[in-house]
């Protein structure tokens, strides 16, 4: 079994500017496992989103051909809209829950 990226998940509470980027792999021996990057103020949620990817190509993680982007469900409607457009550019699912491991 090859190491696999499935998912990355965007956790950005809405009274802050810090924020966290979770991305879901399994490796090797089959056992999940997460790379996680912390979102500051001076960074944009695009280069949290390529940091967390450079981690996992660091990793040799191969991106899964259902790989989602997660924005867990909340009033930001519109931040999930652009999330949603970066998600259809990158040719990646979108969903609003962290989907199963395949």
């Amino acid at each position: 079994m090859k190491n696999t990226a499935y998912w990355v998940m965007l956790i950005l509470p809405e009274d802050s500017d810090i924020g966290l980027a979770r991305l879901g792999y399994k490796d090797e021996a089959n056992k999940k496992a997460e790379i996680q990057v912390e979102i500051s103020e001076e960074m944009t949620i695009i280069e949290a989103i390529d940091e967390a990817l450079k981690q996992a190509k660091k990793k040799k993680l191969e991106m899964h051909e259902e790989f989602t982007l997660v924005f867990p469900m909340d009033e930001r409607n519109g931040l999930a809209g652009m999330l949603l457009d970066i998600a259809s550019e990158h040719g990646w699912e979108f969903e609003r829950e962290i989907p199963k491991f395949k």
